[in-house]
């Protein structure tokens, strides 16, 4: 509505315009004195009244402006014609991924990996294609090709990792777990954290009996905020713990300084505070071997403490053991632990 309203605003005005310099009393004069390329000779003169002159300046004005738009029409012409061609081919890339992803989904797997090279050939953007092939080819069992395929994603921007998990699950299927941990760990690496990068990493790594590179995964998850405290507290004291048992008799000073760390993290949890303990009672503390076990007795009983208990001191007879027994026992006399013992 608007546009009628400029339109008939723009006609009255050039209606106004074109009676007022027909009122306007003068001339028009344009003198030419030779064209150019011509002998010199009488000068042209063309005279024309004002509102005649303004008439033709407008004329002149329209036939400049569509002289240009033909001008830019011709030599926009490539890139309009380059664009439609590649609008075509992103058509047709798309319209052949989804009918690849319907039959991937549909379980026509060697299907849809036809149509993902079909799609590959005019997709400028190959992450979904190299999705969807490596999807396909896992399905078929082509192991090589999904990695391949994997591998080419992570390259790709903001697909590393899509294509670091890819690569971690085909790499557990061969049964690699060396390949799956390089692959996690790189992916736990990345600024963008994912929760299954870090819980991959911190398996595989436990699983590998590596308690140094659990431990630096975990400390990088806390940093992260991917877990929470308590349970990252009581992971740390069982990869100390472990780490403890392992440098038992090779490094006892090491072994102990770990082991105690475990059990002030978790002094709930039994191996960690038995670990402590027998470490502490063979380097020549009892007594604070000792005080350790009650203190966790006193929060949580376990059978292989008491047993422990009544040992640190070495072998005595039935009488003393009894009585160390009743001893500990008494901390928390309701118990079930406590009863046994």
């Amino acid at each position: 509505m608007w546009r009628i309203l400029v339109l008939i605003l723009v006609a009255v005005a050039g209606g106004v315009g074109a009676m007022w310099l027909a009122q306007v009393q003068g001339r028009v004069d344009i003198r030419l004195d030779s064209l150019p390329g011509q002998p010199t000779g009488e000068p042209l003169l063309v005279t024309l009244a004002p509102v005649a002159a303004v008439g033709a300046l407008l004329l002149a004005s329209v036939a400049l402006a569509w002289a240009l738009g033909i001008l830019g029409f011709l030599f926009g012409l490539p890139s309009r014609i380059a664009k439609r061609m590649k609008a075509g081919r992103r058509r047709r890339a798309y319209d052949a991924f989804t009918v690849g992803l319907l039959a991937h989904q549909g379980g026509d797997h060697r299907r849809a990996l036809k149509l993902v090279a079909k799609a590959s050939e005019h997709a400028t953007d190959k992450r979904l294609p190299l999705w969807l092939e490596a999807q396909a080819a896992v399905a078929t069992g082509d192991l090589g090709t999904a990695e391949r395929a994997y591998s080419a994603l992570a390259e790709e921007k903001d697909a590393a990792l899509a294509g670091l998990k890819g690569l971690a699950e085909v790499a557990i299927s061969r049964g690699d777990r060396a390949g799956a941990r390089r692959a996690a760990e790189a992916a736990f690496a990345l600024p963008a954290k994912a929760e299954w990068a870090f819980n991959s990493s911190f398996e595989l790594a436990t699983a590998a009996g590596d308690w140094t590179g659990a431990l630096k995964t975990l400390q990088s998850a806390v940093k992260a905020r991917m877990i929470a405290a308590d349970p990252a507290r009581r992971r740390k004291a069982v990869l100390l713990t472990a780490e403890a048992n392992r440098l038992s008799g090779a490094d006892d000073r090491a072994a102990e300084k770990l082991a105690l760390e475990a059990a002030t993290i978790a002094p709930t949890l039994p191996p960690a505070v038995y670990t402590a303990a027998r470490i502490l009672a063979a380097r020549g503390q009892a007594p604070k071997a000792e005080s350790l076990i009650e203190q966790a007795w006193g929060m949580r009983a376990h059978p292989a403490l008491g047993a422990l208990y009544a040992d640190l001191r070495g072998p005595t007879g039935s009488t003393t053991r009894a009585a160390r027994f009743r001893k500990l026992a008494a901390i928390r006399p309701e118990q079930r632990e406590s009863l046994f013992l």
